[in-house]
């Protein structure tokens, strides 16, 4: 009886397989089709992802010309259970909306783009949130919108959802004095070199600015209000000399926070907004330096943008990396040597260029590895174990103007065979 029971359970696991998988099929013919007379329709390979994969999609360079205003629709189908995410790694300002990840609904999703905004359709990737599936990819182009996926195929369609109830007024701050034992805690615990605390004086509108020289380093400033009713603080830096912003904090705040990595000493102007008018506001000053892994010979941007990914990454990068390549735009893969008993950690950054979009997968060459990849066009960190490897290949993807990237690794630590590390 009991055999009987696991045959009919793997018999109609078998046949619901089937039937997931010839849905999927169903509704990708359906969707090609009822475009296919006012479109023209790619159908890209389909692809197996496991939860946490991030998959670029490669769209054809022709489909993404501002200069013609035709419309490009980028669909994604898995089967209705299947969880993932669509973002995109360069922010749209006409599309404010684009920093934030596009959710699937009903294993389907879907973003369109028309004239100028297309080229941003180059920097998309997809995050899969579920355990595993395979996603299918429908790339339309056409003069002008195309009805929407769920018009097409109505049983995609997960139906109304609620509105979003009322979050109330914004909670007042803490203490400042709170907050300021809070962040120099903090500053302590992460092994700062440096804290320092100074006062800021904001001008009759609430705004201000203030020049600072930061040495070589990484280093975050955090601007605190100490009033009520809370204030909305607004922040931004930029190199005193050449203008270039260096970062921004626009989040609805009572305190504003920024973080730099340097590979020289910089004088940075400090502007901010949104301050009590004539308040005095408190400005912490931390500075870590920077990982020692990272040689002193680069160049100094070099240098700053590695410390930072490494940072975000929470590495530590003790020792000189073990392998080193500059490369381009384009797809480029590049094997390299690694111990069996080792992990590593992959570091990608643009080094010249503005860089579109910009991708890291690193796979270990050992049966039943799967690659590990990150898409970020600011840099990207990936950790992993040979696992009895002696060899693993690092591929970047990279679309930008005059764009040029350094990836590196350094080897991070043993893991011992047969004994899983992640």
């Amino acid at each position: 009886m009991l055999r009987r029971c696991l045959l009919g359970f793997v018999v109609g696991s078998a046949a619901w397989s089937g039937i997931a998988k010839a849905d999927l099929g169903r509704d990708v013919r359906a969707l090609t089709s009822a475009r296919s007379d006012r479109a023209r329709v790619m159908r890209l390979k389909p692809r197996f992802l496991e939860q946490g994969d991030r998959l670029p999609l490669a769209l054809p360079p022709e489909l993404l010309d501002p200069k013609n205003a035709s419309c490009t629709t980028v669909s994604l189908l898995g089967v209705v259970g299947t969880h993932f995410v669509l973002r995109f790694a360069e922010t749209d300002p006409a599309r404010p909306s684009t920093a934030y990840p596009e959710a699937s609904a009903a294993g389907a999703s879907e973003v369109t783009r028309c004239g100028s905004g297309k080229p941003f359709l180059a920097s998309i990737f997809v995050e899969m949130r579920s355990p595993r599936g395979v996603l299918e990819t429908i790339v339309s182009s056409s003069p002008g919108l195309l009805p929407r996926l769920t018009e097409v195929l109505p049983d995609r369609d997960p139906g109304a959802e609620l509105a979003l109830g009322d979050a109330g007024p914004r909670p007042a701050l803490p203490p400042l004095n709170t907050r300021l034992l809070r962040l120099s805690a903090r500053a302590r615990r992460e092994g700062a070199q440096q804290f320092e605390h100074s006062a800021v004086q904001a001008a009759p509108d609430g705004s201000g600015a203030e020049t600072l020289p930061l040495g070589r380093g990484c280093h975050e400033l955090t601007l605190l209000a100490n009033s009520e009713p809370p204030v909305d603080l607004d922040m931004e830096m930029v190199d005193a000399e050449s203008s270039a912003r260096l970062g921004v904090d626009r989040a609805e705040d009572g305190d504003a926070a920024l973080s730099v990595c340097l590979g020289a000493p910089t004088r940075v102007e400090l502007r901010f907004i949104g301050g009590t008018p004539n308040a005095a506001l408190s400005l912490l000053r931390a500075r870590w330096d920077l990982p020692p892994g990272v040689p002193q010979a680069w160049a100094a941007e070099a240098q700053a943008r590695l410390a930072r990914v490494a940072r975000a990454a929470r590495l530590r990068l003790l020792s000189e990396p073990i392998y080193s390549s500059l490369g381009v735009q384009g797809s480029t893969e590049l094997p390299f040597e690694v111990e069996p008993d080792a992990c590593y950690s992959v570091l990608l950054v643009p080094v010249r260029g503005e860089a579109r979009s910009l991708s890291l997968s690193v796979r270990a060459h050992v049966a039943g590895e799967m690659p590990r990849g990150s898409t970020d066009k600011d840099g990207s960190a990936i950790s992993f174990c040979a696992r009895g490897a002696r060899r693993a290949t690092v591929e970047v993807s990279g679309q930008g103007s005059n764009l040029a990237w350094l990836v590196s690794a350094w080897q991070s630590g043993r893991a011992p065979l047969g004994v899983t590390a992640r």
